[in-house]
């Protein structure tokens, strides 16, 4: 109905996080993202630092955390490519730039 009329729906998805327990955290999006797309979200947002959790600080430095990461977005965009969707991401990189990561 939306699509006929020229919109689009966004959502916004907030899932409660382990800190720095990456996998999990993806694995929680996923389970967030299949509901929003059972409501026909087309663009979905996610909060900054949401694959690591926000209260990190010093962890930021830790290799393995930056590289599950990378690695954990990386199979999460395995998962949602086939999905016509858009996503952005923010994360925290080892050089501390963030990165904005559009799928």
């Amino acid at each position: 109905m939306l699509k006929k009329h020229g919109f689009l729906r966004v959502g916004a998805i907030v899932n409660q996080t382990k800190l720095s327990d990456v996998f999990y955290n993806i694995d929680e999006i996923k389970r967030l993202l299949d509901l929003a797309i059972e409501k026909g979200v087309e663009i979905v947002t996610f909060p900054e630092l949401s694959v690591t959790g926000y209260t990190c600080q010093d962890l930021f430095l830790n290799r393995d955390l930056l590289e599950n990461t990378l690695a954990g977005l990386e199979l999460f965009r395995n998962i949602v490519r086939p999905i016509p969707l858009f996503s952005l991401w923010g994360l925290q990189s080892r050089y501390r730039i963030p990165y904005i990561i559009v799928q």
